[in-house]
């Protein structure tokens, strides 16, 4: 196989969509950023993500290359449900790659350019859970510095993922290059910009503004031209929040202020630390510890009023939650799972369910099977569930399916010993949407 000169995306796009890498085949474009392009691919058993330093020509290729080494090695180090999973890394005609889970949902920037903003509440439990992802990074002594909305996955079923640590930084090491910000400058902590030393409290500041624009719809820091941006982050206190959000609660307004202090000193010591203050103001107002609930119900209002092929998304909800009996201290106490199916007849996309984040619908219940069911196809009545050779058993109605069993909304499933869901599809989907809302 000949290995052609690449002079940029699209001619590097042509060339790699179909090759074949080990088991995987490269499916299509994904999108790229700075220093690297991201394609689809998959085997026979999942899909995955793989990520390439893209090739062409680049001044900066060695610096770029030790970067992406860089986040190979930081993405192995790390182990946490809130960080995009590692699966291995290598080379490709000498083009350094990194093989990723394919994570099904949106990255916060596209979640805030259709909403414009979110509701104080949500946007606590999604800085809640990016915490708890940080909190893993930094106790490997990784600073990210390059936190902000398009580098934060909603992963549908619910949950966040971190993704791109491609300049994170562990330790003293240090590879950017001289006089350059990689980060984006309106997220960027001050000491940052003017180039001194980073901690974890520099993520923070990164958490902070991205707070700031989650509940404002504005972005704290973000002036009208790159001398203006960087002047507002190192000078300029932001905007008061609450001409945006009048009512929004004063701990609320308190923690942002703590968080994007220009002294790093006065914010808040760890992202451990934050996680626990968001769980604390959402509980000090009304909202309970956080659960998966809010963005259980944001995918709802996304997809449910859209009917395709004939039916509506369907959705598997824990079974604790339906009876009320759930608790806040579980964290898999709300994992809602929606697919749509594909538009051709009864020819439904195949949905893997199973542990492992290559499935499509991720269950993460030790007592599940890595691949444990697939969703096999749908008719005018619901759709068809089969085992796939699991350990404990796929049960429908307390009977262990054998063969393809029919669904439909309020099957109770369970997956060996546990959990029970509660399958919902249809006008019944919004009914339950009602019902959680009411309560």
């Amino acid at each position: 196989m000949s290995f052609p000169k690449f002079d940029g995306i699209r001619s590097f796009d042509s060339w790699i969509v179909g090759q074949e890498i080990g088991d995987y085949r490269i499916l299509s474009p994904i999108g790229s950023g700075g220093m690297s392009s991201i394609y689809k691919a998959e085997n026979r058993h999942q899909r995955v993500v793989f990520k390439f330093l893209r090739p062409g020509p680049n001044p900066n290729i060695e610096e770029d290359r030790l970067r992406f080494e860089q986040e190979a090695q930081a993405l192995q180090r790390v182990d946490h449900p809130n960080v995009v999973d590692f699966y291995e890394n290598g080379e490709f005609h000498n083009i350094p790659y990194i093989i990723m889970p394919f994570l099904d949902g949106w990255n916060l920037q596209e979640v805030l350019q259709k909403q414009h903003r979110l509701p104080y509440e949500k946007a606590l439990y999604l800085t809640y859970e990016l915490c708890q992802g940080l909190a893993a990074i930094h106790t490997e002594k990784i600073i990210h510095r390059d936190i902000k909305p398009e580098n934060v996955m909603i992963v549908r079923g619910g949950g966040i993922k971190i993704v791109d640590l491609g300049i994170a930084r562990h330790g003293d090491a240090q590879i950017t290059a001289k006089g350059q910000l990689v980060a984006t400058l309106a997220y960027s902590s001050p000491e940052h910009i003017q180039g001194n030393p980073l901690t974890e409290r520099s993520d923070l500041f990164s958490v902070g503004a991205m707070l700031y624009y989650m509940i404002s719809g504005e972005q704290p820091f973000a002036g009208q031209t790159t001398a203006s941006t960087l002047y507002n982050v190192i000078s300029r206190d932001p905007k008061d929040i609450t001409s945006f959000v009048p009512d929004l609660p004063d701990d609320v307004c308190q923690l942002i202020k703590k968080l994007v202090n220009k002294d790093a000193e006065k914010r808040f010591a760890s992202a451990y630390t934050v996680a626990r203050e968001c769980q604390r103001i959402r509980s000090t107002n009304g909202f309970g510890s956080a659960t998966r609930l809010d963005i259980f119900l944001a995918e709802i209002d996304s997809v449910a009023g859209h009917n395709i092929a004939g039916k509506y998304p369907f959705v598997f909800v824990r079974h604790d939650i339906i009876t009320g009996e759930q608790t806040s201290s579980d964290a898999t106490t709300f994992a809602p799972l929606i697919c749509a199916p594909k538009a051709e007849g009864n020819d439904t996309e195949k949905y893997s369910l199973g542990r492992g984040d290559e499935n499509r619908i991720v269950i993460p219940v030790r007592t599940v099977s890595r691949c444990h069911a697939w969703i096999i196809g749908s008719d005018e009545q619901g759709y068809f569930i089969r085992d796939s050779g699991s350990t404990n058993g796929t049960y429908v109605n307390g009977e262990k399916a054998n063969g393809a069993v029919r669904l439909t909304s309020e099957d109770v499933l369970t997956f060996g010993p546990e959990p029970s869901y509660v399958f919902y599809c249809g006008d019944d989907l919004l009914r339950l949407e009602k019902s959680l809302l009411g309560r």
